[in-house]
Parts: C-alpha cells; structure tokens; sequence
C-alpha cells in the first residue's frame, strides 16, 4: 500500500494512556483487556523467576512490522512468517532492539536467541555462550514482550494508537469475499454508492483509494498496519464507504481484524490458492471468517451467493452470528431474496432484471 502516510502526532504515547482512552474510544472495543494484559506482563531477566518493570509506560510514537522502517522509540511487533524463518526472524528481532521503545513478539522470544546468530547489522553485545536464554534476551537494549495471541488484537491496538491523539470518524466497511469477482463488487458497490451522493473508497487489486484516484496495492489485503492506516487516512478524507476485498490470506492471516466491516458478501470459491491452503475445506473455512461475529463484531449483514457449492459454511457461519441474511442466485427455482431472472449483455454495459420479494 503506498499512499502516503498520515501521523496523528508526533507526540509519544504509552500503553497507559491507551487504556484510560479506550474504554471511550468507539473503534477500541474489546482492547482494554489485552492493554491490560501488555501493561502488566514483565520480560525475562538473568532467570525465569526475575522480572523487569512493566512496559505500560515506556513512551512510543507508532506500532511498526517491518524492522526497517522503524524509527526511534517505535514499537516493533514481530510476527511469525507463514514459511517459519527462525535465522531472519532472530535478525529482526536483534537490529529491531536497537530503536525500539519495546517489542511484541508473537513468536516466544527464548526459542530464537542465540549468540551465533546475531546479524552483522546489530551493534548488540550479548552474554558469552554459556549464559541462559534469559540472559541474552535481558541483554537486548529493550523489553521484549511474548504475546502469541497478538493478531486477535492488533489492528484494533493499532487504530486505537491512531485514534487517541486525533480523532476521526471511519467509514462504514463492506467486505466481500470470494475466489472469483471481489473487484468487480468493491467496485460496484463503491460506485453505487457513489451515486447516492456518499463519498466512498475502494482497497483491493485494482488499487486503493477514492474513487478515480487509485493507487496500485502490492497485495489485495494489505498487512493490519496497511490497512488500519488506510481506513483511517479515508476516514481522515471524510471517505463515507469503503468497499474492499478480502483475500483468504487476509483473513487466515487476521490482516483485518480490527476492521468495522458491517456487510459481508461472499461470490464464489473455485480451486486456487491451494499452495497456500491444505484443500478446499480450509480455504472455505478461511473466507467463512468474514461472516463470523467473533472476528468482526460490527457485522450485520451477510449477502451470499447460494449457487455455489461452498456457500452452507458461509450461510451456517452468519446464521451463527445471527447476521440479517439475504442470498442472490442465478436459478429461478431457489428461494434466493435476490434472483437474476434475466441478465442482457451489450455494448453498453449489463442489463439484469431481478425478482425479489423487497418489490
């Protein structure tokens, strides 16, 4: 994503202050209790009984996931790679320790300490061999913090960092989801809504951005930081809809928890992405996030295509977060709230009449 990047502030904060402001921050729902958590968890020191301070108020300026764009007194949060790297993750982890105000790490930080692998980069002096895990990560020049249920809350702890010092309203967030057609309904949505007079955005793979204004993405979710920056940099153009796309990727990989994602649609699922998911049923399972309440609390709506053969876990998954459902099909004989009783193509665009019982 490579719009560029808004700071509410150059002021410092602390995890102390996020806490007090996220029991009335609309966007924080849900994060005090982990703040909570962060606040009060210590890092390892000489043994695994000896604790240092708390981190809750250690001044930062913004959360970072890649080491090379931190900045001094940046927190770095070091996330597990879906190919495992333990040589490259140790070598973030050390050059990361040089700036950072602190780090999570959702990897357990002992498992990748070790003398020998210290990055020709990293100015860091540890211990001689012999000395414990513990004592190499309490040589590190920062608190490093081990939180393994990281990503069920960084987006949100990200927006809520973005929110504290300037606050701004965020648009409101249809989904959609689906092997085949997410850009073509981002797009249309978006559109749509357009010309209802609310201004609207699109993230996805034909770019990010207000609409006529797009600038190419390097994936089709973008990293929670990306993404969370995005949302509030349309929030901050008064952006009133954000149509976006999400990937199975993105939402195995909980790129966009944190998103208020109110509608939810699902197209398709066909075979792809099968070097990444182990069969068709985790695929299916990874896409049937997006209409699980438990990820995306603001839900409301879930707009589903019954034709497809893997549309019950998607239907099963909104029923069970007692979402308002409403289905679309291209067979007159189901009893889909939308059906396409006739489609005509022509050079001017598409023609579809529905039949549905809204009138």
């Amino acid at each position: 994503m490579t719009l560029s990047p808004l700071s509410p502030s150059s002021t410092p904060v602390t995890l102390q202050q996020l806490i007090e402001a996220s029991s009335s921050n609309q966007y924080g729902a849900g994060i005090e209790q982990e703040l909570q958590k962060l606040s009060t968890q210590t890092a390892l020191t000489e043994s695994d009984s000896t604790q240092t301070g708390s981190v809750a108020n250690i001044p930062f300026q913004q959360f970072r996931l890649d080491s090379r764009q931190l900045e001094p007194n940046d927190v770095f949060v070091l996330l597990k790679s879906h190919i495992p790297n333990c040589q490259k993750s140790r070598d973030y982890l050390y050059q990361a320790a040089e700036n950072a105000a602190f780090i999570l790490s959702e990897i357990d930080p002992t498992a990748l300490l070790s003398v020998t692998s210290v990055s020709n980069h990293a100015d860091t002096t540890l211990p001689s061999d012999s000395t414990s895990k513990a004592q190499q990560l309490a040589a590190l020049p920062c608190p490093v913090l081990y939180v393994p249920n990281i990503r069920d809350f960084l987006g949100t702890l990200i927006q809520v960092r973005w929110q504290y010092q300037q606050p701004i309203a965020l648009p409101t967030v249809v989904a959609v989801t689906g092997t085949n057609g997410k850009t073509t309904i981002s797009q249309l949505v978006a559109q749509l809504t357009q010309l209802t007079g609310m201004s609207s955005a699109v993230m996805g793979t034909a770019g990010n951005g207000r609409l006529g204004a797009l600038v190419q993405a390097s994936h089709t979710t973008g990293d929670a930081l990306a993404v969370q920056q995005f949302l509030y940099q349309m929030g901050a153009e008064n952006a009133q809809l954000l149509a976006l796309e999400a990937s199975s990727h993105g939402l195995d990989q909980q790129r966009l928890q944190g998103m208020p994602v109110s509608v939810a649609i699902y197209t398709n699922l066909s075979r792809d992405h099968l070097d990444y998911h182990a069969d068709m049923a985790e695929y299916a399972a990874a896409k049937a996030r997006l209409f699980d309440k438990a990820h995306f609390p603001v839900l409301t709506h879930a707009i589903i295509n019954i034709d497809d053969e893997h549309a019950q876990i998607m239907l099963d998954t909104a029923n069970a977060s007692d979402l308002t459902v409403w289905t679309y099909s291209l067979e007159p004989a189901k009893s889909a709230a939308f059906v396409a009783a006739k489609i005509k193509p022509s050079l001017q665009g598409v023609e579809i009449t529905l039949r549905t019982d809204f009138g």
